[in-house]
């Protein structure tokens, strides 16, 4: 199987080993190199084997169907938040640094006697 799925986020890298020649659908636009989009479903070509990833909203006017190569994605991969993710979050909505948080807070000591 191709390890995509419905639902799954698809970030946009680089053209792919095959140009996509066809467009776009009537009211879609193209997915730009760097935008991260939803994957509505994924096409499997049935002679080439080739993966398509249908991207909501920016459907292709390929003749076999609405998909874009897959090679032009990479899949970004759910995880567990961890403390970075919550420091971006906390920056991200203008929340306050905590009084007893220090620039070094987390940042283990590489010095072998503990002095920075």
């Amino acid at each position: 199987m191709s390890g995509w799925a419905a639902g799954d986020l698809a970030l946009r890298v680089g053209k792919s080993a095959k140009p996509q020649q066809f467009g776009v659908q009537r009211g879609h636009s193209k997915p730009r190199i760097g935008g991260v989009y939803t994957v509505e479903a994924v096409i499997i070509h049935p002679w080439l084997g080739d993966v398509g990833l249908v991207i909501a909203g920016h459907h292709s006017a390929h003749p076999f169907g609405p998909a874009w190569d897959a090679r032009s994605f990479r899949k970004i991969e759910p995880h567990e938040p961890d403390a970075e993710d919550a420091e971006s979050i906390r920056l991200l909505s203008g929340e306050p640094q905590h009084e007893d948080a220090t620039p070094t807070a987390g940042i283990p000591d590489t010095t072998q006697d503990g002095r920075a």
